[in-house]
């Protein structure tokens, strides 16, 4: 596929952002800045506006912290490089996100178990579990974020959360994990 032919894919379907590769700290901050200004430019309210970069902070960082794939020492507990995919785009219900990346079977079994009871969530329950988990003194076992990621990324969508947990191509010890919000 060609440059123009990507372009020409991405306009189609009104993605304003997507990006493929190694997610690290900086990365994230380069690409928040310039989805603000892409968000700036389209004269989203504020309100739209600082729920898609809290939604997108989120999802890049849940990439950042539990991708499979990683370019640094899998157990590193900063300065993490992982492999990942996000993508923003615009439609007729909002402003869509929607992130990938490969896990390992354990994580796939938390996040299944999770996501399977937050997609099922009304917003006056995940902002109650949210107001739990930051009065909390110790996140969730294996969570590098306090166990309170999903739930931002759930309390920032105007829709259920939808998720996907496939088997990875080439890989049976991995699946691959995918999270959609609107906003």
């Amino acid at each position: 596929m060609t440059q123009k032919d990507f372009a020409e894919l991405a306009a189609e379907h009104d993605v304003f952002f997507y990006y493929c590769g190694y997610f690290s700290q900086p990365i994230i901050e380069a690409s928040a800045d310039a989805i603000r200004l892409r968000l700036e430019c389209e004269n989203l309210a504020y309100k739209i506006q600082r729920r898609v970069l809290g939604a997108f902070i989120e999802m890049a960082q849940n990439i950042v912290h539990y991708s499979a794939e990683s370019l640094t020492d899998p157990n590193a507990k900063t300065d993490e490089v992982r492999f990942g995919t996000l993508a923003i785009a615009q439609t007729d219900l909002g402003i869509r996100l929607t992130c990938s990346n490969p896990v390992d079977t354990g994580t796939a079994q938390r996040l299944d178990s999770k996501l399977a009871v937050l997609s099922q969530m009304s917003l006056e329950e995940i902002r109650q579990a949210y107001r739990t988990a930051l009065r909390a003194e110790e996140g969730e076992a294996g969570s590098k974020g306090g166990g309170i990621g999903l739930l931002t990324i759930a309390r920032e969508s105007s829709a259920p959360i939808e998720y996907q947990i496939m088997d990875a191509p080439n890989s049976p010890d991995l699946k691959i994990f995918q999270l959609s919000v609107t906003v």
